[in-house]
């Protein structure tokens, strides 16, 4: 069983269920999650449970942030924003492919406010990284407004689906901080060949130039 975790008590809750993987995903991550940044999260569970797997979640997109989750303790990656701007990602949309590529990875916020307007229970402490729009700058700062139901936004055009059509200046578009580190819509295949190609390099030659 993989478990994605975003503290450490969700780590020792996953461990305690039985899991033989755990995913330490980091707030970077686009869609839901916590807000521990990845690093921090990483060496706390691999510090605590160093005979489990542990694979890095959340700003994880090049060859770079591979060789640093790898040098900090992780045993592999797990992989969200690389791969939506690949034309194997069929179910989602093209607009949605283009957007991580024209991000500078800058533009993205951690909101409850979707969730809460789609009637959605999620744990203490969860959110959701989105793309910035309108339907954010108006609403992320104003979540207690609408659990109360005192706002006047009562059924927004809000999708969460990668493959309907949708309103950018509406709907959630998720993608994480590691936008940044993608440059153009390619095949997974070298999306996974230029990563492992640049981390073996990193990680070859860095640790030698610092040490000398």
């Amino acid at each position: 069983m993989i478990c994605q975790v975003q503290t450490l008590q969700d780590a020792e809750l996953a461990v305690a269920g039985g899991s033989d993987v755990l995913v330490a995903k980091g707030t970077e991550a686009g869609g839901h999650t916590g807000t521990v940044s990845l690093l921090p999260l990483l060496a706390g569970v691999v510090a605590r449970f160093p005979d489990l797997p542990v694979l890095a979640a959340g700003g994880v997109a090049d060859g770079r942030t591979l060789a640093a989750a790898l040098t900090a303790g992780a045993d592999g990656a797990w992989l969200g924003t690389a791969f939506l701007a690949t034309p194997e990602a069929i179910e989602v949309d093209e607009i949605h492919k283009r957007l991580p590529v024209e991000s500078d990875g800058c533009n993205t916020v951690f909101t409850k406010a979707y969730d809460i307007v789609s009637g959605l229970s999620w744990p203490v402490g969860i959110g959701e990284r989105v793309r910035r729009n309108r339907f954010t700058d108006e609403w992320g700062e104003r979540e207690a407004e609408l659990r109360d139901g005192r706002s006047a936004l009562a059924s927004p055009p809000i999708s969460n689906r990668f493959d309907a059509p949708f309103d950018l200046d509406t709907c959630a578009v998720l993608f994480g901080q590691s936008a940044g580190m993608i440059d153009s819509i390619r095949p997974a295949a070298e999306v996974v060949r230029s990563m492992s190609e640049e981390a073996e390099r990193i990680l070859r030659t860095r640790p030698e130039a610092l040490l000398t």
